[in-house]
């Protein structure tokens, strides 16, 4: 059995102990991964193929709320990640390699934390999937950073930074309808993107709402992201 990380007790929160415990620091690959909204755990396909792609690597799930009370639940993904980050950096050997891949609300999670130099440095490589617009931070044709968003993903298409948005966002999905003017404004101002709004909201109406198709679905990415993180770029 390789060694594993100890000392959960120098982590303030019950999931990056987790995280901590269950790194196998005798592989030269560890890989966190930050999922997306209402997503817990390691996706079994990306699992697969870091497994089949990286075999001499450790995937594990960096926990967090999750939920679509962005501003929280981001900032304890963020607070998550941070502490696992300090205490890798301790414990990690000459010829290892950090990478970090997030999804959607966990995409945001991990660009906020390499907006930070400190962190930037310590990682090989990182992938976003399906990375919101609104985001503050992004990293287009940043070497060490590969962003990969469908031209159809509403999520991915806002304008970067608007956080008005993503409040009313946030409202809107917890059944504020006061926000209908917002919206229409939006549209109004942003019609490129007025028709994937309507179907958001359509998104919401029970069982009609199935009906929509879903373009924020990343899965049949993961092997393009594994590939990008297996490759040795010096």
């Amino acid at each position: 059995m390789g060694a594993r990380l100890s000392g959960a007790a120098l982590v303030h929160s019950t999931a990056a102990a987790c995280v901590i415990v269950g790194i196998d620091l005798s592989k030269r690959d560890i890989v966190l991964w930050v999922p997306g909204t209402s997503q817990h755990g390691v996706p079994d396909k990306l699992k697969d193929m870091v497994a089949k792609l990286m075999p001499d690597s450790t995937i594990v799930v960096v926990e967090y709320a999750a939920t679509t009370r962005f501003a929280s639940s981001r900032a304890e993904g963020m607070r998550n990640l941070v502490s696992i980050l300090s205490v890798i950096k301790k414990r990690m050997r000459k010829g290892q390699r950090l990478f970090v891949a997030g999804e959607s609300q966990g995409a945001w999670v991990v660009s906020d934390i390499l907006a930070n130099h400190k962190y930037y440095e310590m990682i090989s490589g990182a992938v976003l999937l399906g990375h919101p617009g609104i985001a503050a931070n992004h990293f287009k044709d940043d070497p060490k950073v590969l962003e990969i968003n469908h031209t159809d993903d509403i999520v991915t298409m806002a304008d970067q930074g608007d956080m008005e948005l993503a409040h009313n966002v946030e409202r809107f999905l917890h059944g504020d309808l006061l926000t209908a003017p917002y919206f229409v404004k939006y549209a109004i101002s942003h019609p490129h993107i007025a028709a994937w709004l309507a179907l958001l909201g359509i998104s919401r109406i029970p069982y009609i709402g199935n009906l929509v198709p879903m373009f924020h679905d990343y899965s049949n990415d993961y092997l393009l992201a594994t590939l990008w993180l297996a490759d040795d770029r010096g």
